[in-house]
């Protein structure tokens, strides 16, 4: 549902994009609609599901702004799909699987001032394990985009005029939305900025996750298409690519080998610090 706005707060789209997500679905709903923030518009892109999740959806109707449910090219395109018909100055996409770590979320990282000259706002995230959380802390310097995804996405609010130039690119199959940073910062010099604040859990099964060396060599491929860095930084570049391929590589190899029980153990055993309990 679009909300009025009072001319003080901006209005905040959130978007959520799903397929197939008929046992997850309704739990991301609830925590966009639970939001404190007053002033939020909702729009729901489903990939034509068949297995009742579209069912799920229509149950909260009324606090959707629009829902759109056809066939898409991929989750990216339903992305672009849902920027299209946003009407907020912001957009966050909170999509199925994944929900805000708080009611206050959106509240708590629109109280700071100035954000009139941000085109990208984000903040931190819990990788959800299932049993427990860890702490992922964003990286405050966008300077670091070379190396790939220095925050996650759903903890991201971004101009919606920005979103509606850029898009996503398609061609990309797991690292548009890195590519799209990617070009914000170095090719079209957007004003990030960084809140220290826990936006989103997401769920480690995401395809990112799941496949850290596909993900990697994406990114890879991203600073090689757009191709606008310094001679200096251009070997350092690669051959920190290289090497984070193959650890990524080493550590996909790893998940596939244990059952997941034993991953997540030793997940727990070496991110202790950052382990955040679900009994808190």
């Amino acid at each position: 549902m679009t909300m009025p706005n009072d001319g003080q707060k901006p209005l905040v789209t959130i978007i959520t994009i799903c397929y197939q997500a008929k046992e997850y679905i309704e739990e991301t709903i609830e925590s966009v609609i639970s939001q404190t923030y007053p002033l939020k518009e909702y729009i729901v892109v489903d990939g034509g599901s068949t297995d009742g999740t579209l069912d799920i959806i229509m149950r909260y109707k009324n606090h959707m702004a629009c829902v759109i449910s056809e066939r898409d090219k991929g989750i990216y395109d339903a992305m672009n799909k849902g920027i299209h018909k946003a009407h907020g100055e912001w957009i966050c996409f909170m999509n199925a699987g994944d929900k805000f770590f708080s009611e206050k979320a959106i509240e708590n990282m629109f109280k700071a001032e100035g954000l009139d000259k941000v085109d990208i706002l984000y903040g931190d995230v819990l990788l959800d394990y299932g049993d427990f959380f860890v702490f992922q802390k964003a990286n405050p310097d966008p300077h670091q985009l070379w190396k790939g995804m220095i925050f996650s996405h759903q903890s991201v609010f971004m101009k919606t005029t920005l979103c509606q130039r850029l898009l996503f690119d398609i061609r990309f199959r797991i690292a548009a939305d890195f590519d799209f940073f990617y070009r914000a910062f170095f090719v079209f010099h957007s004003s990030f900025a960084y809140r220290e604040n826990i936006v989103s859990i997401v769920d480690v099964e995401g395809v990112s996750n799941k496949k850290q060396a596909a993900s990697v060599l994406e990114w890879w491929k991203v600073v090689r298409v757009r191709d606008n860095l310094s001679s200096g930084l251009v070997y350092r570049v690669h051959l920190y690519y290289f090497f984070r391929f193959l650890f990524s590589f080493l550590i996909d190899m790893g998940k596939n080998l244990v059952p997941s029980v034993v991953w997540h153990k030793l997940v727990y055993f070496c991110k202790r610090r950052k382990i955040f309990s679900k009994k808190a």
